[in-house]
């Protein structure tokens, strides 16, 4: 899995815990909180009073991007919330606890299978090499 969508699966998982937890009077805090991150990250800017245009094409990229990524990550997490907020059936805390300890053992797995493809070439290169040697 790519780490983007493992951040975005997290962030719905999250998401959806918090739903499932919110009583009504807890709605509009938690619109107002939302909104307040939304404002805050697309009024962040980065200093480009350079002399350098190269430099300031990139903090400008890098602003947008920023601004692009945490304004996403808030609405996935509105979404969710709302979502769960009307729909408390569709996932309990088990199975989101559950479906988190799933993607953190898909993680780990995903980790260690390129070091153990690894350690398989080299087994089965020595075990050709035994072979070879012992054979003649």
């Amino acid at each position: 899995m790519k780490i983007i969508n493992i951040l975005l699966l997290v962030f719905l998982l999250t998401a959806f815990a918090i739903g499932i937890s919110m009583t009504e009077t807890e709605m509009p805090v938690i619109n107002q909180a939302l909104d307040n991150a939304t404002i805050i990250a697309t009024n962040f800017t980065f200093d480009t009073a350079t002399n350098d245009t190269y430099a300031n094409g990139v903090l400008l990229i890098t602003e947008k991007f920023f601004h692009f990524i945490t304004v996403a990550m808030v609405e996935v997490m509105r979404i969710g919330i709302l979502f769960e907020h009307d729909n408390p059936e569709y996932f309990t805390p088990q199975f989101i606890i559950g479906i988190v300890k799933l993607i953190i053992w898909a993680m780990i797995i995903g980790t260690l299978a390129v070091p153990i493809m690894y350690l398989v070439a080299f087994m089965i290169m020595l075990a050709i090499w035994i072979k070879n040697k012992f054979s003649k």
